[in-house]
């Protein structure tokens, strides 16, 4: 999770385009098994090429060549017959050593190359139609539930052998050989003769929603950290974009219109003052005006529609100064990480968090250190679960670690579904926004435009605190004892077993 918010902080705005959502997205990758035709590259051993270097240079007896090489004389003539004997060398009438084709071939190419049939695994890239380098790749039960599967048709289908291209695999492998493996044998594909098997597996990628000036969304990926252009181009011909969901109606999912009604809702200050959503509504009415009186100066240069333009001018800056001053801001789609743990170091007293269930995507070591730390200083920390419990969650068990060793309580609420997410601290700063700070959204997961705002008004968050963070007894799961009966303390006498004859 670490790994993505660093991505889409990096890729924050994009040409003009604000980044609203980010989510790992697994793309279909095939794990081939295929045959193959290929030259078995072979290296000269030291010791054979020194004895046809000699040979070459004009010694020609065995006393001479082994004197000249430094080593023993029958050594040395066991090396001299096999070469003999594998046609490299040979001998005229008066027994000198002459330097044979097969030998010459040798010395020119430095090694010897025979043909071979192998079986090798290839990563094939389904969108792309390519032979991908290595990568990590998943099955789709450990590619991980907080990601969206990539819903191509067909993405499983075989590849045609002619579409394997050589070339790419030869790349492919040069490129995955180290340094150190430069004598050791090679090996160079001259043919795929047939796909022998295919396994279907997913890659993990990382997608990037951006929103323009107009409110249309884009789509790009990101692979290894950097946006892949040539992927992201290859996924909008196929038409991904709309299958996962990136339309204009992500901007009126549930948690971003009750994200935004909440914003609207907030009063600073001691409550006398208009609150936020009278202020945005006349700046919109401004606006809709000063378009009007544009278009009617466009067509004739009136004094009086230059005085109201001059008006509402006036007016549309003094709500927008009056706009900024409010304690209120716009929160990012990759910064609620920040103010958890804003939260986590600066609390004095108390933390409020509402989130689905934890993730340990989410819940890593360094948040584990801020909690201790957090806990270590008195601070109460109050959690509550809108979701319910999987199996096995190692995360509540961390939980339940960190409550005997400070003041934090985890509690499960009855509503499941709720679609907006706190964190409170000290009763002077919320920020809330649709994305769980320490789980992941709700499945099944699909794009939702981010909405966020953190608000640093004492009394504001004091009423927003009233509205929608108490709690009642009734608002918690309780956990169900089995019913005793009354007959459970009566003791039933054993029979006695009866003795056989």
């Amino acid at each position: 999770m670490r790994d993505q918010t660093e991505i889409a902080k990096r890729f924050d705005s994009v040409t003009g385009h604000t980044l609203v959502d980010y989510f790992i997205l697994h793309l279909p990758v095939q794990l081939l098994v295929v045959d193959i035709i290929g030259l078995d590259r072979r290296p000269v051993p030291a010791p054979t090429e020194f004895c046809l270097r000699a040979v070459e240079a004009g010694l020609v007896e065995d006393g001479n060549i082994c004197e000249f090489l430094g080593v023993d004389l029958a050594y040395g003539r066991r090396l001299l017959r096999g070469l003999c004997d594998g046609d490299y060398l040979g001998t005229d009438a008066f027994g000198q050593y002459l330097l044979l084709r097969r030998g010459k071939e040798l010395l020119r190419q430095g090694g010897e190359a025979s043909p071979s049939d192998r079986r090798m695994y290839v990563l094939w890239d389904p969108i792309q139609r390519v032979v991908l380098d290595r990568t990590l790749v998943y099955t789709k039960q450990r590619a991980g539930p907080d990601g969206l599967m990539a819903p191509l048709p067909n993405a499983f289908a075989r590849p045609l052998t002619e579409e394997l291209d050589v070339g790419d695999i030869n790349k492919l492998r040069a490129a995955s050989s180290s340094v150190g493996d430069l004598g050791a044998s090679s090996f160079e594909v001259l043919r795929v003769t047939g796909i022998h098997k295919s396994f279907g597996r997913y890659r993990q990628s990382v997608a990037l929603i951006f929103a323009g000036p107009d409110g249309e969304q884009t789509f790009r990926l990101a692979i290894n950290g950097s946006i892949d252009n040539d992927l992201t181009a290859t996924c909008a011909k196929v038409g991904l974009p709309k299958l996962i969901g990136v339309d204009r109606a992500m901007a009126n999912k549930p948690g971003v219109q009750a994200v935004r009604k909440r914003y609207r809702e907030l009063i600073c200050g001691n409550g006398q003052g208009p609150n936020v959503a009278s202020l945005v509504q006349r700046r919109s009415i401004l606006l809709l005006n000063l378009r009007g009186v544009n278009s009617r100066l466009a067509e004739e240069r009136v004094d009086s529609l230059l005085a109201k333009k001059i008006e509402y001018e006036i007016e549309l800056n003094g709500l927008e100064q009056e706009l900024d001053r409010l304690p209120v801001v716009p929160v990012r789609c990759h910064e609620m990480e920040y103010y958890l743990f804003q939260a986590l170091e600066k609390a004095t007293r108390s933390i409020t968090i509402t989130t689905t269930n934890p993730s340990a995507a989410k819940i890593d070591g360094d948040v584990i250190k801020r909690l201790r730390s957090c806990l270590a200083q008195g601070v109460h920390i109050s959690i509550y679960i809108s979701d319910r419990i999987g199996e096995n969650d190692p995360t509540l068990a961390i939980f339940d670690k960190l409550s005997r060793q400070g003041p934090l309580s985890v509690q499960f609420l009855q509503n499941d579904v709720r679609s907006v997410f706190e964190v409170e601290w000290d009763e002077g700063h919320v920020v809330f926004s649709n994305e769980p700070p320490f789980g992941q959204r709700r499945r099944p997961i699909t794009p939702r435009e981010f909405s966020g705002f953190y608000v640093s008004d004492g009394q504001a968050v004091a009423r927003y605190r009233a509205a929608y963070l108490r709690f009642e007894p009734k608002d918690f799961l309780v956990r169900l004892r089995p019913v005793v009966s009354n007959l459970a303390g009566i003791v039933t006498p054993k029979r006695r077993a009866r003795a056989v004859k």
